[in-house]
């Protein structure tokens, strides 16, 4: 007996008495008939209750249609007319044995329906699938419903991506030379005229003021942040402001002995972003894109050889330091680091 009338393949809708159970409820049987489901032995007679839950097989039924039923201490089995394994169960706490079929039934609920749509579909989001359905974009899909939980576990694992770092609102610095920013740009597809194929940036956190240096190979980075060390403990008088803080990330044109040493000398301490994430350094990493746009922008409006772009870049750098606001401030990075507005 089910309560399930998609298992019926043949009903006879009809008043047959009712069915009592263990805890004295009663349900009524509301027809009979024969139900072939796949995974299921095939039985005529069956009966329809309403509002049973449960699937319930009777054993002398089983018999009577050809099937065997073997029982063990924690499993029976039912076989069928020649011998092959139909369905197999376990013994639960209560003393039942409750069998374990697969069930493949034709009538799928709306919340199941686009779950299979969204799996076939190569876990197209439910929405998109949604709006295909609705106005019949593609032949054979159905309308399809809501999914109760909007969530496809799958989905979650495969298509997440790292977090969002918010842009900071407020100042982390209060003076020049508090910290420097620090990165390498390249190797360029193309040779400058001078024959240099990187460019060192360096970027001071409070007023934003930008230094590039153009370099033939990685290993130059050194030479060059120590010359610019120097330029700036002069500018801004050593006795007054020194260099506190530099970060970069971990790449070995500065994390080395050599800069380790130079660093450690000068009393500077230099701090590194995290790997793979470029966001820890990313004034740097944004000055390094407004630098590569200007330059760009500057190389074809004019027509000029690529071989040029040291040039554009020197040229964006220096108008850079000297229209551009310090965020979180109406002072651009000129006025922050000469104390004095800038000129055109």
């Amino acid at each position: 007996m089910t309560g399930n009338k998609s298992f019926f393949e043949t009903l006879v809708m009809e008043e047959g008495g009712n069915v009592t159970f263990g805890d004295g409820s009663k349900r009524n049987v509301v027809g009979k008939g024969t139900i072939s489901v796949p995974g299921l032995p095939s039985l005529s007679n069956a009966l329809f209750v309403d509002g049973l839950k449960a699937n319930l097989i009777s054993i002398s039924h089983l018999s009577d249609e050809g099937y065997s039923v073997l029982f063990s201490k924690d499993y029976c089995s039912i076989l069928k007319p020649d011998g092959q394994t139909l369905l197999k169960g376990m013994r639960s706490s209560d003393n039942c044995y409750c069998l374990e079929a697969r069930i493949v039934s034709n009538h799928v609920s709306m919340d199941e329906q686009i779950e299979l749509w969204h799996e076939r579909l190569g876990h197209m989001n439910f929405r998109d699938l949604r709006t295909l359905g609705k106005f019949n974009c593609v032949r054979g899909l159905p309308k399809l419903g809501k999914k109760a939980n909007g969530i496809c576990g799958p989905c979650q694992q495969g298509k997440q991506t790292k977090s969002m770092h918010k842009k900071g609102k407020y100042l982390t610095t209060k003076e020049p030379l508090e910290l420097l920013h620090m990165d390498l740009m390249g190797p360029m597809q193309t040779e400058s005229l001078g024959g240099k194929r990187y460019i060192f940036v360096c970027v001071d956190d409070f007023s934003r003021f930008t230094w590039t240096y153009f370099l033939r190979e990685k290993s130059e980075t050194f030479d060059k942040f120590k010359m610019l060390c120097t330029k700036l403990q002069n500018e801004m008088n050593s006795n007054i402001r020194s260099i506190k803080r530099i970060r970069s990330d971990h790449g070995r044109e500065f994390e080395n002995a050599t800069f380790e040493t130079f660093c450690d000398g000068l009393g500077i301490s230099h701090e590194f972003s995290a790997p793979r994430t470029p966001q820890q350094n990313g004034v740097v990493e944004r000055k390094n894109r407004v630098l590569q746009e200007m330059a760009r922008v500057m190389l074809l409006s004019n027509n000029v050889p690529r071989n040029l772009w040291a040039e554009a870049i020197n040229t964006a750098c220096y108008i850079g330091n000297r229209v551009f606001l310090r965020p979180g401030t109406r002072n651009t990075s000129y006025e922050l680091w000469k104390g004095q507005e800038a000129k055109c």
